[in-house]
């Protein structure tokens, strides 16, 4: 089963604060030119407890830096029962045009209060 390879792999692995502060200098990068949005894809159930046992503070770390950098974060964990996913992270083909909808009538709504 996937989410048991998933949750070996994490066994033994950390949280990259490299890919963090590159994350972050990115955002800082592009936010002097462009609007800029952080968008959390849903992964199953399944998937999302092991993230939540491998980094519970994963949200909040993702939370903080868009609000540090004034920027809006669209977490869609909560629509992971609308989607069909191939292998427990990967949305279905078939779901991406919801998916990528969704995101658009969001970042539509919250453009406006991001503007630099």
């Amino acid at each position: 089963m996937v989410a048991n390879g998933f949750r070996s792999t994490l066994r033994d692995s950390r949280i990259s604060e490299y890919r963090i502060d590159e994350m972050i200098k990115l955002i800082e990068e592009l936010n002097n030119r462009e609007h800029v949005f952080l968008v959390r894809l849903p992964v199953s159930e399944t998937i999302f407890e092991i993230e939540n046992e491998f980094y519970p503070g994963f949200d909040s770390l993702i939370e903080s830096i868009a609000s540090t950098n004034t920027i809006a974060f669209f977490n869609m964990q909560h629509l992971q029962g609308e989607m069909v996913f191939n292998d427990g992270h990967h949305i279905n083909r078939s779901y991406a045009p919801k998916c990528t909808a969704l995101i658009a009538l969001w970042i539509k709504q919250h453009g406006t209060q991001n503007a630099n």
